[in-house]
């Protein structure tokens, strides 16, 4: 990823684990034309267009590495990964993030919680995912420490032993992900090390996660929202005393990141009353380029900003 960054271009992490027929239509719908994958997950892909590049034939490009360091060639809306959706509401779409849109993502990440280089880093979610990301750039940007899980089912009590051993102090994860791993008293005294645990992608539950919250207080949970659309992170709420005490079923999403804004609209793209009920659309630094190569559902959720100041900008329809 780091390469491919460096080089000027835009990577597209494709899970090898995918059925063939889907990384097929990935490489054909994203014109890709490099491909970067190991011998472990040799594809019997025979696509003349491709130009393969074995990561495991790099021990031999190394012996005589490149002095120069390649001159920077993007700008800060060029593209720097394409995420493709899970397909669950119609055919996977490959959403365009940008340069800028991540960096502002990466620069709320590290500096609104003080990530720094005491930090500990478990990524135990697919590199394909959108979430993933910023877990990867953060921690190097501020010198904190990576630790990745190796590859293989979900296992909780897997990833407990390893924040354990590690001392991990922040995770990143889907609720779904999360539950698990505080459902036993045996897991939850392995997390004492978590200082933040990040959440998203689907509604978090306050009492799922009170488990936690009262076998380690000082730790801080946050609830983020955003679609892969838009950088992945568009609000975030902190869950408070409060929330553990409350009887709402959901937690709230909160408030936008910085550079960023949220409104609910109307059929006619009016700002709604409070109470009333709209439609989120997403505007702001962080809003993609749109679905590659696909111009007729690019312009369906992505509109002329009306709140736009002169900058010819596009708000999101989130749908």
């Amino acid at each position: 990823m780091l390469a491919v960054l460096k080089s000027g271009g835009c990577y597209i992490p494709i899970d090898p684990g995918y059925p063939e027929e889907r990384i097929r239509n990935i490489i054909a719908d994203a014109g890709v034309f490099f491909l970067l994958k190991n011998n472990s997950n040799a594809l019997l892909l025979d696509d003349d267009e491709l130009c393969f590049v074995n990561v495991d034939t790099f021990d031999q490009l190394i012996k005589s590495p490149m002095i120069g360091n390649p001159l920077s060639i993007n700008d800060m809306d060029d593209p720097i990964y394409i995420i493709y959706t899970s397909g669950s509401t119609g055919i996977p779409k490959g959403a365009i993030n940008k340069h800028n849109g991540f960096l502002n993502l990466i620069d709320w990440y590290t500096q609104d919680f003080n990530l720094n280089k005491n930090d500990k880093i478990l990524i135990y979610t697919p590199l394909n995912f959108d979430l993933t990301q910023k877990n990867i750039f953060a921690p190097l940007l501020v010198g904190a420490t990576i630790f990745l899980v190796n590859d293989g089912l979900y296992d909780p009590s897997l990833i407990a032993d390893e924040i354990y051993r590690n001392k991990i102090t922040w995770i990143n994860s889907t609720p779904s992900a999360f539950y698990p791993l505080i459902e036993s008293d045996y897991n939850l005294k392995k997390l004492e090390s978590l200082r933040y645990v990040f959440v998203g992608g689907e509604p978090l539950f306050a009492k799922r996660v009170l488990s936690i919250h009262l076998s380690n207080p000082r730790l801080k949970i946050v609830n983020t929202y955003g679609p892969t659309e838009c950088a992945d992170v568009c609000s975030f709420y902190t869950l408070t005393e409060k929330d553990f005490k409350s009887q709402h079923v959901y937690v709230p999403i909160g408030k936008q990141i910085k550079n960023m804004n949220l409104y609910v609209l109307d059929d006619n793209m009016n700002k709604v009353k409070e109470g009333e009920i709209g439609e989120l659309y997403v505007e702001g630094v962080g809003v993609g380029l749109g679905y590659i190569n696909n111009k007729e559902i690019t312009n369906q959720a992505f509109l002329p900003n009306p709140f736009d100041k002169g900058n010819n900008s596009s708000i999101y329809k989130t749908g």
